[in-house]
């Protein structure tokens, strides 16, 4: 946000025992943060004792994630999809998508991977001089305790063109499923005013069920770049009642408190329902892709060990020779809220290598979380390889990125494994890159060995991950191939290339499931 371009609800999912709060009391009974300070001295002095009740931290190493293939849900557009998609189901089988780029608009859908829909706006900028001057972007519409909210992330004073804006989040009602809402007012702000030729201020929040009687926003502080977690009470979610945490409670009041920092993380929240945890995930590249981050506790997390999605770089400056991933949200395929279970659907805002931000995208995959008893080890993430075809341009193009145009000029031909997202220690393995040629003509994407697109009249479009270089158990071999009818590339797990081609030579060994 603030770049240069510039219904009926299923029962929450209850992870076992009854709702309490952080410090093992019930819910129930549990005092409205900071209220007096008895409570916040209480809460402080407990501070040692919340640690020691919490749930055992997940044994991130015990379990392995697939991502299938993507989908690109909406777009191109320049003028929204500025913020983490959000859905809600509307009951009947029709859903209600979100998006926004200072004005905020409801899209309405036959189900959730179909958001090309006609757009109505929602939110649009306040008046001039006040905090959501500049836009409202709705992140994220949730029911709690049967009521709409919506979490809307404003700005001020802002001057896109020298990169400049003030952010702060305000907490909206609905009555009539997000077609309409109700500004209530800012519940969460920063101690930093607004600074000339720079970004200030906290934002870009999502917001969870913590299903422990707290509802918690996860944001991100402009002034260290990291992110921040505030909590209500889910039975008053009035911008008076949110409180920051501190480093050992929730003492400090989200109107201009200043929160401690639970490290570079992402606001990208989910919570997971069969670990009774909290996801987090953003794209770093430094991680080398898209990072996810695990607490059972609501404020310590933990990094996965691998990206879920290889990505190297974050270039905003665009166009760029790289694909930019943004915003990154987690939806769940019942009801379209982030309580989400083993399956679940990772969202996030695309571009394409060479694209400007005239041309965003929503992508959705299918995240599936298998939990194993033991640590399996690298490799545990598996990217899925899919082979498409385009009649009209003569293309197979094998590739894990999304591909705008899926379904209409590009078609499912095959899927040919998983690729890793990063290479596991002590293995041989082999890098792989996604190409395309730059001569006249239809286009020819290549899946080959990393370092073979430059010359020759290819650019490189991404890393697509790597594969083993000899087989070991649960992996298929995978084979460059070429079509000299269609004059086109592509991979295959057969040697004679499924009959549309011949093998040039064995690229490696994918993971087969």
């Amino acid at each position: 946000m603030g770049t240069p371009n510039g219904a009926d609800s299923a029962a929450p999912l209850d992870a076992g025992g009854d709702a309490s709060t952080l410090d093992g009391s019930n819910a129930a009974d549990a005092p409205s943060d900071g209220s007096n300070a008895a409570d916040t001295q209480s809460d402080r002095s407990n501070a040692a004792d919340t640690q020691s009740d919490q749930l055992a931290p997940t044994p991130l190493g015990a379990m392995t994630i697939r991502l299938e293939r993507p989908y690109v849900v909406r777009g191109p557009a320049g003028d929204e999809m500025d913020q983490p998609l959000s859905e809600l189901a509307l009951g009947a089988g029709s859903w209600r998508a979100f998006t926004a780029n200072a004005t905020s608009f409801a899209v309405d859908a036959p189900d959730m991977l179909s958001l090309g829909g006609t757009r109505t706006a929602v939110l649009s900028p306040g008046a001039k001089g006040t905090y959501s001057e500049c836009g409202q972007w709705l992140n994220e519409a949730r029911v709690i305790g049967g009521t709409l909210f919506g979490f809307v992330h404003c700005e001020m004073a802002c001057n896109y063109a020298v990169g400049q804006t003030h952010k702060s989040m305000a907490i909206a009602r609905s009555t009539d499923q997000g077609h309409t809402w109700t500004m209530l007012a800012q519940f969460m702000t920063d101690t930093q005013p607004p600074q000339p030729n720079t970004i200030t201020g906290e934002g870009d929040c999502t917001a969870i069920d913590g299903h422990d009687g707290y509802v918690y926003a996860y944001c991100l502080r402009d002034m260290d770049w990291t992110t921040i977690v505030a909590r209500a009470q889910a039975s008053d979610l009035s911008p008076g009642n949110w409180w920051k945490f501190d480093g050992t409670g929730w003492s400090l009041p989200a109107l201009g408190g200043h929160a401690a920092a639970l490290g570079g993380l992402g606001t990208g929240s989910a919570y997971w329902t069969t670990e009774d945890a909290v996801m987090l995930a953003q794209p770093n590249h430094a991680f080398g892709g898209v990072e996810l981050s695990l607490s059972s506790n609501r404020t310590a997390f933990t990094t996965f060990p691998e990206p879920l999605v290889p990505l190297e770089a974050d270039d905003w400056s665009r166009p760029a020779p790289t694909e930019l991933y943004a915003y990154v949200s987690f939806l769940s395929p019942l009801d379209g809220t982030n309580d989400v279970g083993d399956d679940l659907y990772l969202a996030h805002v695309y571009l394409q290598p060479n694209e400007d931000f005239g041309s965003r995208y929503y992508v959705m995959r299918h995240m599936k979380i298998t939990r194993l008893a033991s640590d399996p080890g690298a490799p545990r993430v598996g990217v899925a390889l899919v082979r498409w075809y385009s009649s009209a341009d003569h293309d197979r193009w094998t590739t894990t990125a999304p591909v705008p145009g899926n379904d209409t000029r590009y078609v499912v031909d095959a899927s040919v494994g998983y690729l890793m997202s990063a290479p596991p220690p002590n293995a041989q393995t082999t890098k792989l890159e996604d190409c395309v040629s730059t001569w006249p003509g239809h286009p020819d994407h290549v899946l080959t060995n990393d370092g073979q697109c430059v010359g020759g009249g290819y650019t490189r479009l991404r890393t697509a991950g790597w594969v083993f270089q000899s087989a070991v158990a649960g992996t298929a071999p995978l084979y460059r191939c070429f079509d000299p009818i269609e004059n086109s590339h592509f991979a295959s797990n057969q040697p004679n290339c499924d009959g549309l081609g011949r093998m040039e030579w064995l690229l490696g060994y994918a993971l087969s499931r």
